[in-house]
């Protein structure tokens, strides 16, 4: 299935198919050789240096990438080849037309998916939001990173010994805070949930098709209503 929907493509030492921040466009699938996945918040950027790199290695059978992939959602991770190596290059078009089409790959995919986004959120690894944890601004931000399921870090300006330190190299003030850094070089001053969206150039949702009623809220009573407008027509 995923041969026939993607393309064959070689890759010579070193090749890179992901930058961090880039919004990747293809599911790869090793057909021969090895490809690296390592955390660029920590490869990319010396300020992390003192922390622990993730890297993985994916060999033939595997495939990269998380369920960022399937929402719109830029890259975490830097993938490259390690030595030559064929993958097959899948559009996330088809990959979703296979999601949806083939119940037992598209389970196996999302399963995968969902487990390495996980992993990533319990190893810290990806955004790294600097601000106080006491701050409504910085609550904010960290509520929809997490109703996003966005692999990040806090470095509380109250608690964490390391950001005073990340405070004198970044050069920032009072004002700039809460910040986010991406991609391990991009930094985001004053960020927003609207601004962190808009630097992530998350997808935006489909436009909804006509309907009678729209519930807001999948609590008790929005299941309620829902249950309630569907009797009725």
């Amino acid at each position: 299935m995923l041969l026939v929907r993607g393309q064959r493509r070689t890759l010579t030492d070193g090749e890179v198919l992901i930058q961090p921040g880039e919004h990747p466009s293809s599911l790869y699938v090793v057909l021969e050789g090895h490809l690296l996945t390592a955390d660029t918040e920590l490869a990319a950027d010396p300020r992390h240096s003192d922390e622990s790199l993730a890297v993985e290695v994916h060999g033939r059978g595997r495939f990269v990438g998380d369920v960022g992939l399937l929402e719109g959602q830029p890259s975490f991770v830097f993938v490259s080849a390690i030595g030559a190596a064929e993958v097959v290059e899948v559009p996330v078009d088809e990959l979703e037309a296979i999601v949806t089409s083939d119940p037992l790959l598209g389970e196996i995919i999302l399963r995968a998916y969902l487990i390495r986004r996980s992993l990533a959120i319990g190893a810290g690894a990806g955004l790294r939001i600097v601000g106080s944890c006491f701050s409504p601004q910085t609550r904010d931000l960290l509520d929809f990173i997490a109703r996003n399921r966005l692999p990040h870090r806090l470095v509380d300006l109250d608690e964490d010994e390391k950001a005073e330190r990340l405070v004198r190299q970044l050069g920032a003030t009072v004002a700039d805070f809460p910040l986010v850094i991406l991609g391990g070089s991009r930094t985001v001053l004053g960020a927003t949930p609207a601004r962190l969206a808009e630097e992530l150039g998350m997808r935006p949702p489909a436009p909804p098709a006509t309907c009678d009623v729209v519930v807001v809220g999948a609590g008790p009573a929005g299941l309620a209503a829902a249950v309630y407008a569907a009797s009725d027509g």
